[in-house]
């Protein structure tokens, strides 16, 4: 707060997750865990991009609920694609980082004797396969099966989407979920975790999941793959359910937040 001294401010608030689920929970010192709190209480108002997060927010730090607003954040993808050569007919995407709290390896894992059997099946990541992510994948015997797309642009990204069977987000923790709305607003079916703001997000458009359990994820993909009316059924929920999480509405809610404050603070 040294450099805010007392000048009014607007904070926005993504996730709790690094501060009440990453490594800080166990540290002895509570300073840094209760500086988001800290913070939420000292803003004028706070910016929440979903309701999970807002009362995770009020939960864990009891900041007045009335100083929260949600606001959804939305895809700003624009709708123009670029060719991507050499794509696969039939590919899985997994959009973003593949680190723990995406249980990207866990649901490989889980779908590995389906993609064994499905040397057609594909899955395409974006970002560069690590050697160790390529060690484990060639242990499950599914190397064959993963391709990776690096520094792929937006419009590249439109193409993934567009393309792809469905797109499988099997994290274990999201403050909001963005490639969830990316994907529905370009008719991508959807499958992902049953967890945290996903839901929120999804709504009744996605296929969810049990992320904690391996049946329920190959189970799911299965069903998926061999019933083109679910695919379908998915692809027109989706681009329904995108149309709530519009730029428009994102842009009104931050003015409005804004607008707040200051009448706020003036008073």
């Amino acid at each position: 707060m040294n450099h805010i001294q007392k000048k009014p401010f607007v904070m926005t608030v993504h996730d709790t997750m690094q501060i009440s689920r990453g490594l800080h929970t166990f540290i002895d010192e509570p300073r840094d865990t209760l500086a988001l709190g800290y913070l939420a209480d000292h803003a004028e108002l706070v910016a929440s991009v979903s309701e999970y997060t807002k009362n995770d927010l009020c939960k864990k730090y009891l900041v007045d609920r009335s100083k929260i607003q949600t606001v959804y954040l939305a895809n700003f993808l624009k709708s123009e694609a670029e060719e991507i050569q050499d794509l696969p007919k039939k590919y899985i995407l997994n959009v973003g980082t593949r680190n723990g709290r995406k249980n990207f390896l866990e649901w490989i894992k889980a779908v590995s004797p389906l993609l064994i059997k499905r040397p057609d099946l594909y899955v395409i990541v974006t970002g560069a396969l690590t050697e160790y992510e390529q060690y484990f994948f060639r242990k499950l015997g599914v190397s064959k099966n993963i391709l990776s797309k690096e520094e792929i642009t937006d419009p590249q990204l439109v193409t993934l989407y567009k393309k792809a069977m469905c797109l499988v987000y099997p994290s274990l923790y999201e403050g909001f979920g963005l490639p969830v709305i990316e994907a529905m607003a370009n008719g991508c079916p959807v499958i992902a975790a049953n967890c945290t703001s996903i839901p929120e997000v999804g709504g009744s458009a996605a296929l969810y999941i049990d992320p904690m359990n391996s049946e329920s994820m190959l189970n799911a993909l299965g069903n998926f793959i061999e019933n083109p009316a679910l695919q379908n059924e998915l692809s027109e929920k989706g681009r329904e359910q995108s149309e709530k999480f519009s730029k428009e509405a994102f842009i009104s809610g931050m003015i409005d937040v804004f607008e707040q404050a200051v009448i706020g603070y003036q008073k």
